[in-house]
């Protein structure tokens, strides 16, 4: 992460303050009610967000039709719905053998905003309706990737934002990241497909310092990234989990009947090729064999076969032996 200089934010957010204060004066309003809801309201939250955000790479421009904002890049195409209670969709642009599954994204249901409003920069912002609530503003960025920044101006404001994921479920990694996981199966073979990741949490305040933040899963694949300012914070803090479709592949997991058939010598995709989605289908069964020793050595151990489906940058399989759950 970059380091900031301070002095450039301080400057930012004064000006900031300055013009809010003046739109105060003029129009015989608090400095609370000042808050514009079209244009200049989301290109202030953008300047706000690029005053603190780490630079992860250019913003790309997205096209609006129909109240759905589209933006296209060399491996993802990304939808963003018009108000704040759609869903953010990612979608592969690879051909049909190879493409991801479509990853669908909440924005966070604590946010009550407006509708959503493109920034002079491409950044798609819903601006909220109320002091205790948060601006909300997603950047498609030019890897594909998308990144939902929240921004909360007041110590009255939301500290604890919640995503959701459709199908797939959050999964917290020792290194602070996320796995969005679909699973599926055929009764007897269960197949785990990471298809997302998101990055490790962050939050940086006024001045650019960081603030304490961190994921917690709760309920039923529900994300939820929490902020912890102290009394040094300075408002507003801004706050960003950033989603990447995942390429790394699936782990198929055989349950002990699968694990003695493959044993027997029967074909990894005579078990679980209906239980397998595309294209990993056409890999296993490109680069598959010559397992049944393997499932012998792990069914000795009480054991049952797990495969892992390795597809980019090339295809590979990696067998290995585990117990619990499915294996039964």
């Amino acid at each position: 992460m970059r380091k900031h200089n301070t002095t450039p934010i301080r400057r930012t957010i004064a000006v900031a303050s300055t013009v809010m204060v003046a739109l105060a004066v003029t129009t015989g309003l608090t400095t609370n009610a000042v808050a514009d809801d079209g244009q200049a309201d989301a290109d202030q939250t953008a300047t706000v967000i690029a005053a603190v955000a780490p630079d992860t790479g250019a913003t790309v421009m997205p096209s609006t039709i129909n109240d759905v904002s589209t933006a296209t890049t060399a491996a993802t195409q990304v939808t963003i719905p018009g108000t704040p209670d759609g869903d953010i969709t990612l979608t592969s642009t690879a051909p049909a053998d190879q493409a991801l599954p479509p990853v669908t994204i909440s924005l966070p249901k604590e946010v009550k905003g407006k509708h959503g409003k493109r920034a002079k920069n491409g950044t798609i912002v819903y601006s909220s309706t109320s002091d205790s609530g948060a601006d909300v503003a997603v950047q498609v960025l030019s890897d594909g990737s998308v990144r939902l920044q929240t921004v909360t101006r007041s110590s009255k404001g939301a500290l604890k934002f919640t995503y959701t994921f459709g199908d797939a479920k959050p999964q917290l990694q020792t290194d602070g990241s996320v796995a969005l996981v679909k699973t599926s199966g055929d009764g007897s073979v269960l197949v785990e497909q990471a298809v997302a990741t998101i990055a490790p949490a962050w939050a940086r305040d006024a001045e650019g310092r960081p603030v304490a933040t961190h994921y917690e899963v709760r309920g039923n694949g529900q994300l939820v990234q929490v902020i912890s300012p102290d009394k040094n914070t300075a408002y507003p803090i801004v706050a960003d989990p950033q989603v990447s479709y995942a390429w790394y592949g699936i782990h198929v997991y055989f349950n002990r009947s699968e694990t003695n058939q493959v044993g027997y010598g029967a074909s990894l995709v005579g078990i679980a090729g209906a239980a397998i989605p595309s294209p990993y289908t056409r890999v296993i069964g490109i680069i598959s064999g010559g397992y049944a020793a393997t499932a012998n050595y792990y069914a000795a151990q009480g054991k049952c076969l797990e495969i892992t489906i390795m597809y980019f940058p090339t295809a590979w399989l990696v067998p290995t032996g585990y117990s619990g759950g499915n294996c039964r």
